[in-house]
């Protein structure tokens, strides 16, 4: 019996694997440059997600510089606002919002940054970033008392939510410096007692007491020793500083803290007071009639038609301005 011929595979059927191995070669091309441009998008991915972190890390390292580098600001803004998804992605537009307030663009910082802190789920940094901005275009000035108020709640919400959560005494002082300059007698007060009960050494807990406790022979050095100890001193230490001035009769010392002042913090009540006083005596220390006193009043009275539209409406002052207005 002869032994069984092998058996043929039918016409077109494909050979086993390994018998027809030229076969496979494309696919095995394929295979490994698939696998080659993965590898190159993955790799490319991790880079693109290192030098986004490092842009941020940047970003930190520059906005905390004072005061900033406008230049190096100016480019920060030019490589975030590269980035593709830098008007959707949370930590860019914040990092965005940091830039614009380093640069002083505080109504830009301030409009990307409301849709991510006016909602739940915002943390207790972006809170604390929030009051801060608040805080300052309150003192920039707003176009009417309505608006001033409004900011000044905002800013005691913002940094209340960032100290129930941080317990850093930077919020709290926030806190208690909205309310203190809205003014709010039940909110002040209570804020300025737990900030000298559970922060007694700061400088943000000794200038509350100090205002309470401030008068016209206070010692200036006081209240210069406490301005150097803050990163970014109230507007009200300034204030006081010029009226200190002013009653030691050195008007010259008075202007100089004053004029800065109206141009940093004119939205302060307390700035515009000093303000109107400091620029009153100097109406009145120059002749009656002459150029110079007319042009004095005219500033004064700038101040007082502030004080009158923006202070509010039981302030003590008001009585008091309106003799000042009489006086030409």
């Amino acid at each position: 019996m002869s032994p069984a011929a092998p058996r043929k595979s039918p016409a077109g059927a494909p050979a086993a694997a390994g018998l027809r191995p030229a076969l496979w070669a494309p696919v095995a091309l394929a295979v490994l440059a698939l696998g080659a441009y993965g590898y190159t998008l993955w790799q490319r991915a991790g880079q693109a997600a290192a030098q986004r972190e490092q842009l941020l890390r940047d970003v930190e390292a520059a906005t905390a510089v004072v005061p900033p580098d406008s230049d190096e600001l100016a480019r920060l803004t030019q490589r975030l606002q590269k980035l593709p998804d830098a008007g959707v992605a949370r930590d860019l537009l914040l990092a965005t919002a940091r830039v614009d307030f380093a640069r002083g663009r505080v109504d830009r910082a301030a409009a990307v940054l409301a849709p991510l802190v006016e909602v739940p789920g915002a943390s207790a940094a972006e809170q604390r970033f929030a009051a801060q901005v608040w805080r300052r275009k309150h003192e920039l000035g707003a176009p009417d008392r309505p608006a001033a108020v409004a900011l000044l709640r905002q800013q005691h919400a913002f940094a209340s939510a960032a100290y129930g959560e941080g317990n850093d005494v930077g919020d709290l002082f926030l806190a208690w410096l909205a309310v203190f300059r809205l003014p709010d007698a039940e909110l002040a007060p209570p804020l300025a007692q737990k900030l000298a009960a559970d922060h007694g050494a700061s400088p943000e807990a000794r200038f509350p007491a100090l205002v309470a406790a401030a008068s016209l022979d206070m010692p200036a050095t006081e209240l210069e020793t406490l301005r150097g100890q803050f990163t970014v001193p109230p507007a009200e230490i300034d204030a006081m500083l010029a009226l200190l001035a002013l009653q030691r009769g050195d008007l010259s010392a008075a202007l100089g803290f004053v004029e800065p002042l109206l141009t940093r913090s004119p939205g302060v009540v307390e700035v515009r007071r000093a303000a109107a006083l400091v620029l009153h005596a100097c109406a009145l220390g120059s002749p009656a009639g002459s150029p110079d006193r007319a042009a004095w009043l005219q500033r004064r009275d700038l101040q007082l038609d502030w004080l009158f539209a923006q202070a509010p409406p039981d302030d003590a002052g008001r009585a008091t301005w309106a003799t000042m207005r009489e006086q030409r």
